[in-house]
C-alpha cells in the first residue's frame, strides 16, 4: 500500500480541480499504483504522483501519458490542460509543475517534484547538413510521397542506397531536415558502419529518449521492445546512416505510423520487408556544374564554365568527387578551375588529387573494397579494371575470371550492394565509373606485386637448402624474366 494522498478541495482553484480529476481518472481505471502506471506512462512514479498532487500544473507530456496510461480521452484532457494552462498563465516549455497561486504556507513541493526533468526529451540529433546542397529535385519530390502516411500502417521506412560517394548520407539529413517540421518529438540519428551494434544503438537511442540509464535493459530484446513503445507515441524522424546488413538495421525498426525511418546504405537491403527503396546515381551534368558553382562561387563559375565542364567529367559526377574538387579550388584563391583540371588529367594519379582535410574518395572505396565478404568478390572487384570502358557484364567478368555466368551475376550483385558498381537501364549491365576503375587498378598491381613477392619467398625457401652449385641463383633469375647460362651458351 503506497501513502494516502494528501487532501484536496477543487473548489481552491483550477490546478487542484485538474488533479482531483486526474485522481477521480486513476480511480476508474482501477487504481493502479504509480509504479504500475509509471511502467506503461514511460514517467516516474514521482513524476505522476505529483502530477496528481495538485501542488502544481504537470506539462502536457506528462499529463498526456499519465491520460493514456489510464485509457483517458487525451484529445479531451489536451484541451483542458490548456485551458487550465492560459488561466494561470503557465509558459509553454518542459517545466514540470508551476506553482498554483494561492497554495497554502508550507504546503510545498518535495524535492524531487521541484527538480525533477521531464522524463522524455526531444532529442535533436541530425548532424550538421551540407550547406551548398543542391539537386536532387526529382529524389526529393518522390521523397515526399513516399513519407506520406498510407492508412493505418502508417509510413514506410524508406532505404537510400547507392554507390560510395554518392551523397547518400547528405541526401538523408537534408530528407529529414525538411521533414523535421512534421515530427515535433525530435530527430534520432546514428551513424552506423560495419562495427556499430543495434544494440548499443538501442541504448543511445533509449536515452536520448528520456529513459533513464538504470532503466535501460540489458537484453537487446527488451531494449527493442521499449523502443519500439517509445516511437509509437511519438513523432520522430530517424536516421540510421551506412548500414551495413539488414540484420543491422531490423532491431531499429517499428510500426510507428506516426515516424519516419530513413536508412542509407551501399547495399539495397533487399531483406527488409515492408520499406521503400531510392537509388541514387551519379548528378545530371547540369547539377554537377550548380554543385561546383554552389562552392566555389557563382562569379568565377562563370568565368570559367568550360574548365568547369571538364572538370565535373574527371569527376565522374559524383557528388563526393565534385564537392571534394570545388572544396579545394574554394580554399586557393590563386587557383584556377583549369589548374586543377590539370592535376586530374593524369588517372594513375587521379585519386590522389580528390582529397581535402581527413575525406577522400580512396578511403570510401577502400572501405567498400574491405567490407566485401570474400576473396572472391575482391578478386573480381580488381579484374573489373582490365575492362576497356565504363560498362561491366556478367559475360565480361566470367571470362576474366572462367568461371560461369551465372556465378559472375552473383559477384557483380554483391559488388553492386558494396557500393563498388553502379545499376545501368540494360538489364545485364552495370556500371563502373572511371575513379572507381582507378581503384580498381591499384588494388590489381597491388595484389600481383604481392604474388610476385610470395614466388620470389617460396623459390626461396625451395632452393635455400639445395646441394646443386648456382640452382638458387639460376631459380630467381628465371623468376625475374633473365638468361640463364644455358641460354646465353645456346
Amino acid at each position: 500500500m503506497g501513502r494516502p494522498e494528501r487532501p484536496l478541495d477543487p473548489a481552491s482553484g483550477p490546478v487542484a480541480a485538474f488533479a482531483m480529476d486526474l485522481r477521480e481518472l486513476r480511480q476508474g481505471a482501477g487504481n493502479p499504483s504509480y509504479r504500475e502506471l509509471a511502467q506503461r506512462a514511460l514517467f516516474s512514479p514521482s513524476v505522476l504522483s505529483t502530477a496528481a498532487g495538485g501542488l502544481g500544473l504537470p506539462t502536457l507530456r506528462v499529463t498526456l501519458a499519465f491520460v493514456e496510461a489510464c485509457g483517458g480521452d487525451q484529445a479531451g484532457w489536451e484541451r483542458r490542460w490548456h485551458a487550465v494552462a492560459e488561466i494561470i498563465g503557465m509558459p509553454a516549455g518542459p517545466q514540470v509543475v508551476v506553482p498554483q497561486q494561492g497554495a497554502r504556507t508550507g504546503e510545498r513541493p518535495s524535492g524531487a517534484a521541484r527538480s525533477q526533468p521531464p522524463h522524455l526529451s526531444w532529442p535533436a540529433q541530425l548532424p550538421a547538413g551540407t550547406r551548398e546542397f543542391v539537386g536532387r529535385h526529382a529524389e526529393f519530390a518522390r521523397m515526399r510521397v513516399l513519407t506520406e502516411p498510407a492508412g493505418p500502417a502508417g509510413r514506410a521506412p524508406v532505404v537510400v542506397s547507392g554507390p560510395a560517394g554518392i551523397g547518400k548520407s547528405a541526401f538523408a539529413v537534408r530528407l529529414a531536415q525538411q521533414l523535421r517540421t512534421h515530427f515535433p518529438d525530435g530527430q534520432l540519428y546514428a551513424a552506423l558502419g560495419a562495427s556499430v551494434s543495434a544494440y548499443d544503438v538501442l541504448g543511445d537511442f533509449l536515452r536520448a529518449l528520456g529513459v533513464q540509464p538504470e532503466r535501460v535493459p540489458s537484453d537487446c530484446e527488451q531494449r527493442a521492445g521499449l523502443y519500439r513503445s517509445l516511437l509509437a507515441q511519438r513523432r520522430v524522424v530517424v536516421v540510421l546512416d551506412d548500414a551495413a546488413d539488414e540484420r543491422q538495421v531490423r532491431p531499429l525498426l517499428s510500426e510507428a505510423p506516426a515516424s519516419q525511418v530513413i536508412i542509407t546504405s551501399c547495399g539495397r537491403l533487399t531483406g527488409l520487408d515492408g520499406v521503400c527503396r531510392l537509388v541514387l546515381n551519379t548528378l545530371p551534368a547540369e547539377e554537377s556544374l550548380a554543385l561546383i558553382g554552389a562552392v566555389i562561387g557563382p562569379d568565377r563559375a562563370v568565368e570559367e564554365a568550360d574548365a568547369i565542364i571538364e572538370l565535373a567529367e574527371l569527376c565522374d559526377h559524383l557528388p563526393l568527387a565534385l564537392r571534394i574538387m570545388a572544396t579545394r579550388i574554394a580554399a586557393h584563391p590563386g587557383w584556377t578551375v583549369a589548374h586543377a583540371v590539370s592535376q586530374l588529367r593524369d588517372p594513375a594519379h587521379r585519386l590522389d588529387r580528390i582529397r581535402t582535410g581527413d575525406v577522400g574518395l580512396r578511403s570510401r572505396l577502400r572501405r567498400g573494397y574491405r567490407r566485401l565478404d570474400s576473396g572472391l568478390a575482391q578478386r573480381a572487384f580488381r579484374h573489373l579494371a582490365e575492362l576497356p570502358g565504363p560498362g561491366v557484364r556478367a559475360s565480361q567478368l566470367a571470362l576474366l575470371l572462367e568461371i560461369p555466368v551465372d556465378a559472375a551475376e552473383d559477384l557483380l550483385e554483391v559488388l553492386l550492394d558494396g557500393g563498388l558498381l553502379q545499376t545501368t537501364l540494360t538489364n545485364d549491365a552495370y556500371c563502373m565509373p572511371r575513379l572507381f576503375r582507378a581503384y580498381a587498378r591499384e588494388r590489381l598491381t597491388a595484389s600481383l606485386v604481392d604474388a610476385a613477392e610470395q614466388s620470389v619467398s617460396a623459390v626461396e625457401s625451395a632452393v635455400a637448402g639445395s646441394a646443386v652449385p648456382g640452382c638458387r641463383d639460376r631459380s630467381l633469375r628465371q623468376l625475374a624474366g633473365g638468361p640463364n647460362r644455358a641460354d646465353s651458351a645456346g
